[in-house]
């Protein structure tokens, strides 16, 4: 028969795994022992409230936690991928992440949204933009001598404005009627109320001014001003020392991709409007606009 001192240890470390066992319990249903997977963006997609709105039921679904790193622009989140700081991207710029694929540091590339950039001026369009197809309007603009103003500070936006002049073969630099104000979205946009000349500008950026502003909306959905975005999986291959959850990576893009990410994406909206369209590829569909229709896995 047992004595009265090992009967104590005993039934102790049995209390002790039973304690140990509820602590795991509890641990794991507030989401601590979750796992973890960092996701690299743009500022100005993670102050629109979108990935607030997204995050949640990725992670309840995946047991998994989002650490969000956001920078100014899509350069440097790419950077982020280059150096394997994040698992993830969610990424616009499209020529960039094309070239951030092909050159192996992304392993997977899925176009989940676009946003629309749009065209702001005078309420009596001297230019007559209204209802005129995208590259015929630079050239209605070029000609009118109304101002146009535009940042120049090397944002997302500026590089977006900048490529459109040159699709539509014209270089504004140096024109009396071209001001670069070299400032933000928001004073460009104070200018170009001021000088009653147009702009091209974000949807939320607008959405959030237009009241100050003696502009109004003059043209929205030109494709040429589609602002593509993509979900790329960093490649753990080419950063072996950083333990990258490319598991929960892959996860992310199925899910952005996938018809519960798409239905968020098309349903979140700021002051009433859309800010983003979902537009990822179903198999055997042509993508549709703003969408680069690329889906590409690497081999390594």
């Amino acid at each position: 028969m047992k004595g009265p001192r090992s009967w104590i240890i005993e039934n102790g470390v049995l209390a002790a795994v039973v304690v140990a066992a509820l602590l795991a319990g509890l641990l794991a249903l507030s989401g601590c022992g979750a796992r973890t997977m960092t996701l690299g963006t743009t500022k100005s997609l993670q102050q629109s409230g979108l990935l607030a709105q997204i995050l949640p039921q990725f992670e309840k679904q995946y047991n998994v936690k989002v650490t969000v790193v956001a920078k100014n622009t899509a350069a440097e989140v790419l950077k982020l991928g280059e150096q394997g700081k994040v698992d993830a991207l969610l990424v616009n710029s499209r020529d960039a992440v094309t070239d951030f694929v092909n050159s192996g540091e992304g392993i997977n590339d899925t176009s989940v949204m676009y946003r629309s950039l749009i065209v702001v001026g005078p309420s009596a369009d001297p230019a007559k933009l209204k209802g005129v197809p995208c590259r015929g309007m630079c050239k209605r603009m070029a000609n009118s001598g109304s101002a146009f103003v535009c940042c120049g500070d090397g944002s997302d936006v500026d590089n977006m404005v900048t490529d459109y002049w040159k699709k539509c073969g014209i270089d504004p630099t140096g024109q009396a009627w071209f001001v670069v104000t070299g400032a933000g979205m928001v004073p460009t946009l104070r200018v170009a109320s001021e000088k009653q000349g147009y702009a091209i500008t974000d949807m939320l950026t607008w959405l959030q001014n237009e009241k100050n502003l003696n502009l109004e909306k003059v043209v929205d959905r030109c494709s040429m001003l589609y602002d593509q975005y993509a979900v790329v999986v960093v490649n753990p291959k080419k950063h072996p020392d950083e333990k990258l959850n490319t598991e929960q990576a892959e996860n992310f893009a199925k899910y952005l991709a996938g018809s519960e990410g798409q239905q968020q994406i098309g349903g979140y909206k700021k002051y009433g409007v859309a800010l983003y369209h979902p537009n990822a590829p179903k198999p055997g569909q042509v993508p549709s606009p703003g969408s680069s229709g690329t889906q590409s896995t690497m081999t390594m």
